[in-house]
């Protein structure tokens, strides 16, 4: 009797474990058919605004509740191959007409501000007569504009609505953790605000606003005493591909093109309104016009926001290598399963996972290109874990 009772108590843990598993995949499958998933950038069709190989989290959600919007960056289920799906960006909407017109696009005869493409690149147009958008249909553009960089609505034209797949709320952002805090923790020791932000999560975006007054508060009090009601402006900044339209469309709470913005000093550029005494100049990514030290742009090139195709791939994946194996060796030895010296020089490390890997080629050499191209994607998608490719100098490192 008591091997019975213990058959069958075994039997039913066994039934709670099937049904919990079960339950899972019911609910993961759930999630991606009708809540979120996940999207992979291939080419520079989106370009400046995504890179290749960047991750994306798009939301289904929210079709069920609003209509894709201007400016919404969108997956949609491509129209002239099917099973392929793109991501643009939605620029027309039912009953407008798009044209273009001396390389910019207007929308019912209004020239549309794009402050997410490249400066001086004209948008080619393919169509005299311009497109007038239907009802349950939408016009998508690519944010690249260069010649041949984008298929989209000005070559397969509108798109129905039902082809639309999901809004693209946000990237993944993978720094490491206590890099991030010790970064934080440099600049206030030089007396700077600092304020560690996820997009993703929405944490530290609460304290932004507060952040900005409390460094203009000396402004704010001067204006106050002269009688003035100004708006503080606040421009932000930073290298391409770092997020900062989805960082200002956080802080505003709602999207850059809802809200009410008036053209900059130069194109290209828009004011979003946060409230009515805070503006928020939104700018396109800039990098500096030389790299005095070559390894800022080896730092650049590894994350994407150089293209690659201007280095070689192979010495970019070196150097790659070698700092990952310098700051982070339990992840590379984690992820390609080598055990190589501490001191051990970035192609020795590369062919090592090469070998791992199994990329052979005759004669049973390392097909070191190939690894190279496995290294840089799978940093970039976040596959090998978080990490931060510069600290604070150690003897200004301020410790709470």
């Amino acid at each position: 009797m008591k091997e019975e009772s213990e058959d069958a108590k075994s039997s039913t843990e066994l039934i709670e474990w099937i049904k919990t598993i079960i339950l899972a995949i019911v609910l993961a499958l759930f999630i991606k058919a009708f809540i979120f998933n996940t999207a992979y950038v291939v080419g520079y069709s989106m370009y400046p605004t995504l890179h290749p190989k960047d991750r994306l989290i798009s939301s289904k959600i929210h079709l069920y509740f609003r209509e894709p919007e201007r400016s919404d960056i969108v997956v949609l289920e491509a129209p002239d191959e099917p099973g392929k799906d793109y991501i643009k960006r939605v620029i027309g909407l039912a009953g407008d007409k798009i044209e273009i017109i001396r390389g910019q696009v207007y929308i019912n005869e209004e020239l549309l501000e794009e402050s997410y493409i490249e400066e001086d690149i004209a948008t080619q147009s393919l169509n005299e007569g311009g497109w007038l958008v239907a009802e349950d249909e939408l016009f998508v553009l690519g944010d690249n504009r260069r010649e041949n960089a984008s298929k989209d609505s000005r070559y397969f034209g509108t798109i129905k609505r039902d082809n639309i797949k999901g809004i693209v709320n946000f990237r993944y952002y993978l720094a490491d953790p206590a890099a991030t805090k010790a970064w934080v923790q440099y600049f206030k020791s030089k007396g700077m605000a600092a304020v560690p932000t996820d997009c993703k999560s929405r944490k530290g975006i609460s304290s932004f606003v507060p952040a900005v007054r409390s460094v203009l508060q000396e402004k704010i009090q001067r204006n106050a005493a002269k009688g003035m009601n100004k708006p503080l402006r606040v421009m932000i900044v930073g290298i391409p591909n770092v997020g900062k339209s989805t960082l200002i469309n956080q802080i505003s709470g709602r999207k850059g093109a809802k809200a009410e913005n008036r053209p900059g000093v130069t194109r290209g550029k828009q004011w979003v309104t946060v409230e009515n005494s805070l503006l928020l100049l939104d700018t396109p990514g800039i990098l500096w016009p030389k790299f005095d030290d070559p390894e800022v742009g080896m730092k650049l090139a590894y994350t994407g926001a150089v293209k690659e195709d201007i280095l070689d791939i192979e010495e970019l994946a070196y150097y790659l290598m070698k700092l990952l194996w310098t700051h982070y060796p339990d992840a590379v030895k984690a992820r390609y399963g080598i055990e190589m010296p501490e001191d051990a020089p970035g192609y020795e490390l590369l062919e090592a996972a090469g070998r791992k890997r199994g990329f052979l080629l005759a004669r049973g050499e390392i097909n070191t290109e190939r690894m190279a191209k496995v290294l840089l994607d799978e940093y970039r998608s976040g596959k090998l874990g978080k990490f931060t490719l510069e600290m604070p100098p150690k003897e200004e490192m301020v410790h709470e």
